[in-house]
């Protein structure tokens, strides 16, 4: 029999008002055994992210999460966008019908968008089974949002099973097939934002794998390294997102993805319909945003926007330290320098990905709840974990400054052309 508990786990966790002090507070807690971990990405993304297709691939990661969440009919939950996918937890009592609705929107991706959204499962219970942890607190946000953080070593053993990487007969993973009885609802999912120019001249997305066997000392490592960016540039000013600097889409052609996630069929002249009818609600949109002092259920626009920026999750914990942070070329060669100390010291392995621009995709339910996820354009995510991969390959043979990025200079250029 499933306990009250067990089900509302996450909503009993007591949070933390910055990740720093997530980290240091000691308030993970081991997820319920009978809760599933569920890993959802894009096999073989790099394909779509040559073709500039990186904002398609950010929609499909965040519509697993809202998904999911609409599944549960909006309890909380712990969960973590990834860029091109997501890593969840769910309690047993909801799995079956979050299981049905992700394979059916795998069928869905693959007939829109022909991307291979992997969808895997993964008992808790199994993992705690071979000696594994699956741990998670909570980062408080502000009074109306919070964000899961996710740690111990069956994320990766997880994540690893899903993706292919590893083989441990002992920990089996469910693979869902479509099930009728559970379409997938996007009700939240919103994606019409122009990609965010940088404001100091960068968007760093980064993957830092800490190398300790102990837990505490991975999340002090962690610690140590968002205590860096807030003494070196401050934390707000690292965040990628501003108001200025958010601008709703103009035409429907630029809403044609969100359309095509949205219509179950895979008939392009009933994309083309739910583009223009987008375009005409992101016309009213944008014409209720220019009163800043309107108020929409007690909540006006300029609260809403500060809550935006509250609200995105630009820094999180996935097993490993995700952050997407602006920064100035020089501020860029700080953060390597730093980093690059920390990996010959033998505490990371971690991957980078620069670009000029960040992507934004958000989950909108109302004023009061909404969250949004960012990413750096051009691969984001997805390639800083190519190049961390590439960098554990390679470890016996890296030298100082051999370094696994995307190079800045040439992005700088081409923004300077552009």
């Amino acid at each position: 029999m499933i306990s009250e508990h067990s089900n509302n786990f996450y909503l009993s966790l007591h949070g933390e008002s910055s990740l720093t002090a997530t980290l240091q507070s000691g308030l993970f807690e081991a997820a319920p055994k009978d809760w599933f971990l569920i890993v959802a990405d894009i096999k073989d993304s790099t394909r779509a992210i040559e073709q500039d297709r990186y904002k398609d691939i950010n929609m499909i990661g965040g519509s697993v999460i809202a998904i999911v969440k609409n599944a549960m009919q909006r309890q909380s939950f712990p969960y973590v966008f990834g860029g091109d996918g997501a890593t969840l937890l769910v309690p047993s009592s909801q799995v079956d019908a979050v299981a049905g609705a992700l394979a059916n929107f795998s069928v869905h991706v693959e007939q829109n968008f022909s991307l291979h959204l992997r969808i895997g499962i993964v008992s808790v219970a199994d993992l705690c089974q071979v000696g594994e942890q699956v741990l998670v607190a909570k980062q408080i946000l502000s009074p109306k949002a919070s964000m899961a953080a996710l740690s111990g070593s069956g994320i990766k053993l997880a994540t690893d099973l899903v993706k292919e990487r590893a083989t441990d007969v002992s920990v089996r993973v469910w693979r869902p097939r479509p099930d009728p009885r559970y379409p997938f609802d996007l009700t939240g999912l919103y994606c019409r934002w122009y990609p965010l120019p940088s404001n100091h001249g960068l968007i760093d997305s980064m993957i830092i794998e800490a190398t300790a066997t102990d837990l505490a000392d991975r999340h002090r490592t962690f610690a140590k390294i968002l205590r860096f960016i807030e003494d070196e540039f401050g934390r707000d000013k690292v965040r990628p997102i501003s108001e200025s600097r958010l601008r709703l889409l103009d035409r429907s052609t630029q809403m044609l993805g969100e359309a095509k996630l949205k219509v179950s069929s895979p008939q392009a002249w009933l994309h083309w319909l739910k583009s223009i009818k987008l375009e005409l609600d992101t016309r009213l949109l944008r014409w209720m945003l220019r009163n800043k002092n309107r108020a929409v259920d007690g909540v006006t626009i300029t609260e809403y926007f500060q809550d935006f920026i509250k609200h995105s999750d630009f820094c999180k914990i996935e097993g490993e330290l995700k952050m997407t942070i602006d920064l100035g070329p020089e501020q860029h060669d700080q953060m390597v320098d730093f980093l690059e100390s920390l990996r010959i010291a033998g505490e990371i392995h971690y991957g980078l990905h620069a670009a000029t621009q960040s992507l934004v995709t958000c989950l909108v339910y109302d004023v009061n709840d909404h969250l949004h996820f960012i990413d750096a354009d051009q691969g984001g995510y997805a390639v800083a974990a190519k190049n961390l991969i590439e960098a554990r390959k390679k470890l016996a043979h890296l030298v100082p400054g051999d370094v696994h990025t995307t190079s800045p200079a040439d992005l700088l250029e081409l923004r300077k052309a552009s």
